[in-house]
């Protein structure tokens, strides 16, 4: 598969809370938020839809809806007719959002999507996003002198205005166990050996000073 690398400058951890919504054999899973507000000025929404019966299930009228607590309102993410589903198939969506404000505030930030199929609403899938720093960086003064941008397959670098040299990048993983190091001065990460996931980097300075990003592999 195909390995794809984002970068945020925003440190957010996922934890989820009834992400599960059913209507008859057809399961709505796996919903999850990504903010990219501060890289790219737009927020991805995704999930799936899986038929997990034995039998092949065709849906005459397909809808899925959904909000973004104190965010505008999110289009119909799905509006779709005669769709047939084989037995364990899944499909998965990925949409932009454009959402106001464009990023999330400190704190719980509540996602509730729920499908309408056959004219029937379902149960809501809800995810609980966690932000714990909306800039990401732990020195707000690097905001501008330091940062991250793709620079290639499954690669990252890491752009340093701030006189200080690197002394340190650190690749964790969510349960904050260091996956990957890189030495003194590397400016150009190669993640071409990490697997499909969310990470946190950290960058440490020679004077002290430090970031953190929160980077995905796919």
């Amino acid at each position: 598969m195909k390995k794809v690398l984002f970068a945020f400058v925003i440190f957010v951890s996922f934890n989820t809370v009834n992400v599960f919504a059913q209507c008859g054999n057809i399961v709505l899973t796996n919903v999850s938020l990504q903010d990219t507000g501060y890289y790219q000025s737009f927020e991805l929404l995704n999930f799936s839809l899986t038929n997990i019966s034995s039998d092949t299930v065709t849906v005459d009228t397909l809808l899925v809806k959904g909000f973004v607590l104190n965010h505008s309102a999110i289009p119909d993410q799905v509006n779709t007719t005669n769709m047939v589903f084989l037995p364990g198939q899944s499909f998965p969506f990925s949409n932009v959002l454009n959402l106001v404000p464009t990023a999330f505030q400190t704190g719980d930030n509540v996602v509730v999507i729920w499908p309408i199929i056959n004219q029937s609403n379902c149960d809501s899938a809800i995810e609980i996003i966690f932000v714990k720093d909306n800039v990401g960086i732990n020195d707000p003064g690097l905001n501008s002198e330091l940062y991250t941008s793709i620079s290639g397959r499954n690669q990252l670098t890491i752009h340093n205005l701030t006189g200080s040299g690197i002394a340190q990048s650190l690749v964790h993983d969510l349960s904050g166990r260091i996956v990957k190091q890189y030495s003194e001065n590397d400016a150009i990460l190669n993640l071409s050996n990490l697997s499909a996931g969310l990470y946190i980097l950290e960058v440490k300075l020679a004077n002290k000073q430090k970031a953190i990003f929160k980077i995905a592999v796919q």
